[in-house]
């Protein structure tokens, strides 16, 4: 890929706060595109909407909905970038199967045996952590990356010290302000009071000042938690309720 678009590509995606694995599935298809547009001899910014239709059969065939989705959403921010008409504008639409649930989810039986899981699971660190997220995610419907990557000063509080919203970074680098009910409120409290108490310690060898981060839910060194390592809490929690296992993305459409 040209040194160029590459460097303007990881200052759109910084700017756009994209999640890593979101960032590591749209360079995928980059490079994808880049390699059959330069194998085929055509240019990237001008190629024929015929040809890019062939290829998107191809890149997306026999594949699932949230796939397409994926792929055409990576191409669209490429061409964004690239200031280039999109030629896959006129690609097929997603092959939605009606026998394909394409987003898993919990009913609200299950959710709350699920959250309960979490807490009686989060013995350690990531333990509580996974907790109060999956209560964050679960509460405001939002996607795993808005809290994940939410600072502390995007947290409004009343005068009495309850956090009553959340300023969170959405779809196309824009700010929604999400109301908090008091369950949440309380979670978060909890949290913030948890992570207080470990300012200064060290909470795994080689890796500290987890609570000096600015971040609502610090992970290692302070970073971001990935959405793998957080799945991965998930997952036991759903086995220790006996229930289905759902990724972080279906607590937005569960209850």
């Amino acid at each position: 890929m040209n040194p160029t678009i590459r460097e303007c590509l990881s200052v759109a995606a910084r700017d756009r706060q994209l999640a890593a694995p979101t960032l590591a599935a749209y360079r995928r298809t980059w490079l994808k595109l880049v390699a059959w547009t330069t194998a085929s001899g055509f240019d990237l910014g001008s190629l024929p909407r015929e040809q890019a239709r062939s290829y998107y059969e191809d890149l997306t065939g026999n594949r699932s909905a949230s796939h397409h989705l994926q792929v055409k959403a990576g191409i669209a921010f490429l061409y964004k970038v690239l200031d280039k008409p999109n030629p896959f504008t006129d690609g097929l639409a997603p092959r939605f199967r009606p026998d394909a649930q394409e987003i898993e989810f919990l009913e609200a039986a299950d959710l709350a045996k699920v959250l309960l899981a979490l807490r009686e699971l989060g013995t350690d660190y990531f333990g509580r952590l996974a907790a109060h997220l999956a209560e964050a995610l679960f509460f405001t419907a939002c996607r795993f990356h808005e809290w994940a990557l939410l600072s502390t000063d995007k947290l409004v509080r009343n005068g009495a010290g309850d956090f009553t919203a959340a300023r969170l970074k959405v779809k196309g680098g824009k700010y929604r302000d999400v109301p908090l009910m008091p369950r949440l409120s309380d979670s978060l409290r909890e949290w913030a009071v948890f992570l207080e108490g470990l300012k200064g310690m060290r909470l795994r060898r080689g890796a500290v000042d987890f609570a000096g981060s600015e971040l609502v839910f610090p992970g290692r060194d302070g970073s971001p938690i990935s959405n793998q390592a957080f799945n991965r809490r998930l997952a036991a929690a759903f086995h220790a309720a006996g229930v289905s296992v759902i990724s972080a993305h279906g607590l937005r459409v569960s209850g």
